[in-house]
């Protein structure tokens, strides 16, 4: 395992690129958790797990079952 170093050890120059390719990836994993939010929605996959919805609330409790909340 690497060890990251601190922030506060980092340049300011080396922290602003950091931040930069962080919001990039955040980004594009935002992108693709809509798209599969939508793609479930469009399937009506929450009907098979017995939810009226997708929105608003069923997303987070399903979420708990794939190990993400």
């Amino acid at each position: 395992m690497t060890t990251k170093p601190k922030l506060s050890s980092i340049s300011d120059d080396e922290l602003l690129h950091r931040l930069s390719e962080l919001l990039q990836h955040s980004r594009r994993v935002e992108a693709e958790l809509v798209a599969h939010i939508g793609e479930v929605d469009e399937r009506r996959l929450f009907a098979r797990e017995a939810f009226p919805s997708t929105f608003p609330s069923n997303c987070t409790l399903r979420s708990q079952s794939f190990g993400m909340g």
